[in-house]
């Protein structure tokens, strides 16, 4: 780390991230548990593929592999949000559905109160 005349940390300075090492088992391993994934099928096991992919650059296919995956993620997470998206409007139409279900209820309800309040006075009337 780089300091400044006060001995302070330059914290202008752009930190370099270390890359980690892999061994070759280490290697394997992330690109069988991606390959594992892709198999999986579901938006959290395409994405876990893609970032164990990217932990491994230019190891046997991998780069192919991942072009693979983020475009398989991409399709399925469209997918999933607009599904998402449907279920949201349904539950929005369901909502005002009910909304509207309320409001003919409350007024069949006054106009039952009215009619039998009308019966009830011409009953006392014509006595």
């Amino acid at each position: 780390m780089a300091f400044n005349e006060h001995n302070e940390p330059n914290i202008t300075e752009e930190t370099e991230q270390e890359e980690v090492i892999y061994t070759e088992e280490e290697k394997n391993q992330f690109y069988e548990k991606a390959m594992f994934k892709m198999q999986c099928g579901r938006l959290s096991d395409w994405e876990e593929a893609v970032a164990l992919l990217k932990e491994i650059p230019g190891w046997l296919d991998a780069d192919e592999k991942l072009a693979i995956c983020q475009e398989q993620y991409q399709v399925l997470n469209e997918k999933y949000q607009a599904e998402l998206a449907e279920k949201h409007r349904q539950i929005d139409w369901e909502l005002k559905e009910q909304e509207i279900n309320r409001k003919n209820k409350r007024q069949y309800g006054l106009l039952v109160f009215g009619v039998g309040l009308v019966i009830l006075i011409l009953l006392l009337i014509t006595k």
